[in-house]
């Protein structure tokens, strides 16, 4: 019966070890001043929120967010959200493509603050070494060209902000397999005393 029970413990340890390598989501690496995600895991799904500041925010009224990919590539960045707290969000759009130039979603008409905050999650698969890049641009009277807001008015904000693919080395297998074994060991001696 213990055999059994050393087994069962044995097996439950294997599957916890095995589940806990998978990689975790939201895996940004380095975070700097207004950005929390400077460079992210490609790998993983990685969860990015951005801080803006400019004192030309306080006057404007229309925002817009664009992205960017700086080998041209297309990328579907999701989960877009902006924040006039940095704590109470509210969707922006579904998703927004970055490619070799900047694409912007819709102009909102709604009073930016200084500091204003933009949230949204980087997809799994972009090359190393690839930096996507997000811009906020907002301005006082909501005026647009091929409906993106003109930068000329005194009050025009443009903010970029960028974040760099890194790739790291995957966890090696064999520091799952040396615990699996020091837990096999563990148990046997523990069963050699309850015979």
């Amino acid at each position: 019966m213990y055999r059994q029970l050393a087994f069962g413990a044995l097996a439950t340890t294997s599957f916890a070890a095995i589940f806990s390598a998978q990689p975790a989501n939201a895996l940004c690496l380095t975070a700097q001043a207004g950005n929390n995600c400077n460079t992210f895991n490609p790998t993983t799904t990685s969860s990015v929120i951005q801080t803006y500041t400019s004192t030309n925010l306080t006057t404007n009224q229309y925002f817009q967010i664009g992205f960017q990919s700086s080998d041209g590539g297309a990328y579907s960045i999701s989960n877009i959200q902006y924040s006039t707290d940095g704590i109470t969000f509210s969707n922006y759009a579904a998703s927004i493509q970055a490619s070799s130039g900047y694409n912007f979603g819709s102009i909102v008409n709604l009073p930016t603050t200084n500091p204003f905050y933009v949230s949204y999650e980087l997809p799994t698969g972009i090359p190393g070494s690839v930096q996507i890049g997000s811009a906020l641009y907002a301005s006082d009277t909501g005026t647009a060209s091929n409906g993106i807001l003109t930068s000329n008015f005194n009050n025009f904000t443009n903010i970029q902000r960028s974040s760099l693919s890194t790739p790291v080395p995957a966890p090696l297998p064999i520091l799952g397999a040396a615990a699996a074994f020091s837990q096999v060991r563990r148990l046997r001696s523990m069963s050699r005393e309850l015979n």
